[in-house]
């Protein structure tokens, strides 16, 4: 069986304290008072909402089943549509890098969950402008959320609730993406090995389950794997993830893949104990990590292995 490293899976260094945010957001949801400092709780409510968000988003993705969820403005009928597969071929081919096409689709699922993200914030705000006396509890942790983001709360500096939310989901779908576009760049390096479906198929898989573990573990550690495995290209607003950042092996016949060596001793070096309380990704937190990871197979099925083995 081919499986992926468990170099994450380090013992709890002395003087952090992992942080349980499922108990927060549930006493925050039931009303019940927490003490804790104003990053945990702006966390804690980052949770909750992104929970709620992701669910507009699934409600508009069932719009398009055709397309796994994908859409596009039509500037013809100045209307969303489903994304085609023909169109999105045009697309691909004029790719010369399959981490290109990655960034292509993960572009598309920015675009396609913008409705369900707007959708959501219209709704919470509406309720949440409601007079006083006509306001529920949620409409209440709301205003604190937004708050909170005022005041800096936020170490994404995210200023605003559609912005905080959006980050949450940024963080988890853009690894997710430009570790999927690197997977044919290991395949062609490695001797041995080569392009096939059949790999590109596994060691995809191999590569969602390195996110989900990224994810369950210090959001700082994370976030510093994704800015150090990029390519270095100052033009570049988006820059993939290089293959060097990843090691790729074979032993009896089995993929395995794992964050090469020195990068990840150099995050534990640079991150040995959290500047603040241990508490994972938000997407993680509010249960929708493997939600995202299988919504990313079906895109992949239906847009990218095919366009990436074509090239």
């Amino acid at each position: 069986m081919s499986g992926v490293s468990d170099q994450f899976q380090h013992p709890q260094k002395e003087g952090s304290a992992r942080v349980n945010l499922g108990e927060f957001v549930s006493a925050i949801r039931e009303g019940r008072q927490i003490e804790t400092s104003p990053y945990l709780e702006q966390k804690s409510l980052s949770v909750l909402f992104v929970g709620e968000v992701w669910e507009s988003i699934f409600q508009q993705r069932k719009k398009y089943p055709d397309s796994a969820g994908l859409c596009k403005l039509d500037l013809g009928l100045q209307d969303i549509v489903p994304l085609e597969e023909r169109d999105f071929q045009i697309a691909a081919a004029r790719c010369n890098d399959p981490r290109e096409i990655a960034e292509l689709l993960y572009s598309a699922i920015r675009f396609s969950s913008g409705p369900g993200l707007r959708a959501w914030f219209r709704k919470r705000q509406l309720s949440a402008l409601r007079p006083e006396g006509e306001r529920d509890h949620l409409d209440e942790v709301f205003l604190r959320y937004q708050s909170l983001l005022a005041s800096g709360a936020s170490p994404t500096g995210s200023k605003d609730p559609m912005g905080n939310v959006r980050s949450g989901l940024d963080t988890s779908m853009g690894a997710i993406w430009k570790t999927l576009g690197v997977v044919p760049v290991l395949l062609k390096e490695h001797p041995g090995i080569g392009l096939q479906e059949e790999s590109l198929r596994t060691l995809s898989k191999l590569s969602l389950r390195l996110i989900e573990q990224f994810a369950s573990g210090d959001i700082d550690r994370f976030r510093a794997f994704t800015t150090r495995a990029r390519d270095v290209v100052p033009s570049a607003e988006n820059p993939f993830f290089r293959s060097e950042a990843f090691e790729l092996t074979v032993s009896g016949g089995e993929l395995k893949l794992a964050v090469e060596q020195k990068l990840w001793a150099a995050i534990e070096r640079d991150y040995p104990t959290p500047k603040r309380e241990l508490s994972g990704c938000s997407a993680l937190y509010a249960g929708i990590v493997r939600d995202q990871l299988q919504w990313c197979e079906e895109i992949a099925e239906k847009f990218f292995f095919e366009n990436v083995v074509r090239k």
